[in-house]
């Protein structure tokens, strides 16, 4: 779509908010109706592609016809054909939603070990299923589930912390394929999620919808999906014959029951998994012991008008509910849901007001009384008061040293992390890494340490060595990872875990107390960093979230 194209009819392109192979999103304004909307643009050629207009009204038609309060509703579509130009641009016309995409929520959150709440997480499932169910009784198969293609709400009061799940794109990935006959154009969806029998270029029918919902689940409880490749068809070949690693494998605190679950959502044969969203919501809210939502509306999609068509102060778009942050250390069992005791074990003491003063309360007398014996009592306990004060700043000045004495021995570095770059390297890249520590603790029975490179950016597979020590000091050189050409990036968490030692781990262990050592790589002007003890869990969220 060109740049300068900055109105359709009615509509005023104002912010691009997505693009993409297949085309853009744009924040737009209605300049009849004053309110803002969302189009999706879709790129064609009317030349190369001529059933492209018949198919895109049908496809289209289908899909504004759908009602449901977690599907995105469609208001218009069109086409509109350039000046001086033969390429025509689909459009369609979408009500504007205020918030992140589940893929945004997830590289902010799950990716730094940060899961929500196992109702919100039911809820999540049990909404975007609901709007699963009630679009394959419509006929209607969306192809293309992947979490880019879930919006989160959240400019409604009583939406969930992580936001209102609003289905997108429905129909788009058949209106995008290919008309040219081959494999990779018969294939419709991302190869990240997309199901057995879509890899194979076959038709699909609503559980190819639900294995990809299912490959969604398994990111949300892991942050990895199962397959990770660097070649779409080595992606495609994954799922068709790859068996997944058991999710309690990746997260150990994940209960069998729970990963059973996952495992049935994504099974290769069509026939054994979970024949609806809603058999595989309700297994889910079994195994986390949490009841299902009630049934019925979430919420009323309404397109927000412009700043200037209210008479009250215009709110930012930003949502005023952050992401809850909820370690995933807490086992996702029935432990998670005992009750928590709102009052903190940090709560400062105060002193109760409401208390009349004890009978031993000395109470000075009336200003009238005052004389000179007055003076000298209160001169005599200015005395006293004064080298109370004095005693009272040395001995805080002597727990404050003692305090600082300890805090910097906790800091005191166990070795050094430097990043190199071999002959292979790039020019500026780092894909090595060299490894020098001293007085490391064995680690427990049938455990192990893992070094890792962490960084929420990085997609699938976190770059991690297994550690050997030779009587706690540890010297490992020359250390690369297949498919990273830098190791060095802005912004990362360099971690060393206590893992068991079974498998082979794909990201770090998020329980606080598995997480042992860390370096801060602040920027990439410097190679060398040095390796810190992790502080107490409780104490400190750096070895958790990077900060």
């Amino acid at each position: 779509m060109c740049a300068t194209l900055r109105r359709l009819g009615k509509y005023e392109l104002q912010e691009r908010l997505a693009s993409g192979g297949a085309g853009e999103v744009w924040k737009s304004l209605d300049t009849q109706l004053r309110r803002y909307v969302a189009i999706k643009l879709l790129l064609s050629n009317v030349q190369h592609d001529p059933d492209f207009m018949e198919r895109f009204q049908r496809e289209a038609r289908l899909i504004a016809a759908l009602r449901h309060p977690n599907i995105i509703q469609i208001h218009d579509f069109a086409f509109a054909q350039e000046e001086h130009s033969n390429i025509a641009t689909a459009y369609m016309v979408m009500a504007y939603i205020q918030g992140q995409t589940l893929a945004d929520y997830i590289r902010q959150t799950i990716r730094r070990g940060q899961l929500p709440p196992p109702a919100d997480l039911v809820y999540l499932f049990a909404r975007i299923g609901s709007a699963l169910d009630y679009a394959h009784q419509q006929g209607m198969i969306h192809r293309d589930i992947k979490p880019a293609n879930i919006l989160l709400d959240q400019q409604f009061p009583g939406a969930r912390p992580m936001g209102e799940p609003i289905l997108t794109d429905f129909g788009v990935a058949r209106l995008k394929s290919s008309p040219s006959g081959t494999i990779a154009g018969a294939v419709l969806g991302t190869p990240l999620y997309i199901s057995p029998e879509q890899a194979q270029g076959h038709d699909s029918d609503r559980r190819s919808d639900l294995y990809s919902l299912g490959i969604i689940l398994y990111e949300m409880l892991t942050g990895v999906t199962p397959f990770r490749a660097d070649s779409p068809m080595v992606l495609l070949m994954q799922h068709l014959q790859a068996m997944p690693t058991p999710p309690a494998l990746i997260n150990p605190t994940i209960t069998p029951t729970l990963s059973g679950i996952v495992l049935k959502s994504i099974a290769k044969n069509p026939n054994e998994r979970f024949q609806s969203a809603q058999e595989m919501t309700v297994a889910l809210a079994n195994a986390l012991n949490v009841p299902l939502p009630p049934a019925g509306v979430a919420s009323v999609h309404l397109s927000p008008r412009p700043p200037s068509d209210f008479n009250v102060p215009h709110h930012p778009t930003n949502s005023p509910y952050p992401p809850v942050k909820t370690d995933l250390s807490r086992s996702l069992s029935e432990s998670h849901l005992t009750t928590i005791k709102t009052d903190s074990p940090f709560s400062p003491v105060g002193t109760d007001l409401s208390r009349p003063p004890s009978s031993n309360t000395p109470v000075l007398p009336p200003p009238e009384h005052m004389g000179k014996r007055h003076v000298t009592w209160t001169k005599r306990n200015l005395f006293f008061s004064g080298l109370l004060l004095v005693l009272l700043v040395a001995g805080s000045l002597s727990a404050f040293f003692v305090l600082k004495g300890q805090n910097t021995a906790s800091t005191v570095p166990i070795g050094q992390i430097r990043f190199f770059g071999s002959a292979q390297a790039h020019a500026g890249s780092y894909d090595s890494l060299q490894i020098t520590l001293h007085n490391l603790p064995a680690p427990s029975a049938n455990h192990a340490y893992y070094a890792w490179v962490d960084n929420p950016s990085i997609e699938g597979e976190q770059p991690h060595w297994k550690m050997s020590d030779q009587n706690g000091n540890v010297q490992m050189t020359k250390l690369t990872y297949p498919g990273y050409p830098n190791l060095l990036i802005a912004n990362s968490l360099f971690l060393i875990t206590e893992e068991q030692n079974t498998g082979n781990p794909i990201v770090p262990y998020t329980d606080p107390n598995a997480r042992r050592y860390y370096a801060k790589i602040n920027s990439t002007t410097s190679t060398v960093f040095d390796v810190l003890p992790c502080p107490p869990a409780g104490s400190s969220m750096i070895c958790i979230t990077g900060v």
